[in-house]
């Protein structure tokens, strides 16, 4: 870039830079470059480029350069031009403000690095909820919690309760709080709470590799396929909520607990007719899940 084509570009860079500031916006760790990409808006984008927008007439003979290279663009009708992207990118490495290590960095950390809470421990009000469709038996869409059944958030907010009671007493989590959390409103608590409470679970996706799914207050675990359920995914998922306390005693607490839950919760929430995994045959492999990770821990 010749000498004064740079001085151009840094010259519309610093009055680009004023006109950030102007609107009383933050640079994203010095940058401007960072700054408009963090603005929710086009139209604020739009708004900051046009006010630090010069006369071509200003720029000299260098106007129709930095056009021809796609370092800035007509902003308006009377010719009036603005840094483009590639502008703002190079004046911000020339300056030393940005450069391809940071860029990606940040890009990285606001729009990657997905799988972040993947290795986090699950925390003891997500074991609840975990728990509470493990019992319930909520292998698929249809046999989830399904909060937009409101008809049904008293038999759910029980089962929370429950849940909650059952997992402290045998020491898999401390005193959550959640039976307070949950009746707010006295002792038949109510729906908000509820929903409330569930959104808890917004890591739990992560935490499942993606077998705990929540979607338009629509709770369930992902693990049905061709009316069959893996025993490896039921142990894993135990496993999360018993952690180092699966051993063949607890196995057998847990699967008197859920059993007796699920046929509770079939019977409260369930239609007549509905898909439903109450049956023998589902508690056999529980049983067997619940065993074999005790076995291994």
């Amino acid at each position: 870039m010749e000498a004064n084509e740079g001085a151009a570009l840094l010259s519309m860079y610093d009055n680009l830079r004023s006109a950030y500031v102007a609107q009383k916006q933050k640079l994203v760790q010095g940058s401007v470059f960072l700054g408009l990409m963090a603005m929710g808006s086009k139209n604020k984008r739009m708004r900051v480029l046009l006010d630090a927008a010069v006369p071509a007439s200003a720029l000299g003979s260098v106007a129709n350069e930095l056009s021809r290279r796609g370092l800035a663009e007509r902003a308006a009708a009377d010719g009036r031009l603005t840094l483009s992207s590639r502008g703002i990118w190079e004046a911000e490495q020339t300056k030393g403000v940005l450069d391809p290590s940071a860029l990606l960095a940040y890009i990285d950390e606001k729009w990657f690095r997905c799988f972040d809470d993947i290795q986090a421990a699950v925390t003891d009000k997500e074991k609840i909820l975990l728990f509470v469709l493990l019992s319930a038996r909520g292998f698929s869409s249809s046999t989830g919690v399904n909060l937009h059944i409101t008809k049904a958030f008293e038999a759910w907010t029980d089962t929370v309760v429950s849940t909650s009671r059952f997992l402290f007493a045998n020491g898999l989590t401390g005193d959550t709080g959640a039976e307070a959390e949950l009746r707010t409103d006295g002792a038949r608590g109510g729906l908000q709470p509820l929903v409330n409470f569930f959104r808890h679970s917004m890591y739990l996706p992560k935490k499942t590799e993606g077998i705990f799914v929540a979607r338009n207050m629509n709770y369930f675990l992902d693990l049905e396929s061709e009316s069959r359920v893996e025993q490896s995914k039921l142990s894993y998922l135990f496993g999360l909520v018993l952690g180092g306390k699966a051993d063949l005693a607890m196995a057998d607490q847990v699967h008197a607990y859920c059993r007796e839950r699920a046929y509770e919760l079939a019977a409260k929430v369930r239609p007549a007719g509905s898909p439903s995994f109450a049956s023998s045959q589902f508690d056999q492999l529980i049983e067997a899940a619940l065993r074999s990770l005790a076995l291994k821990t």
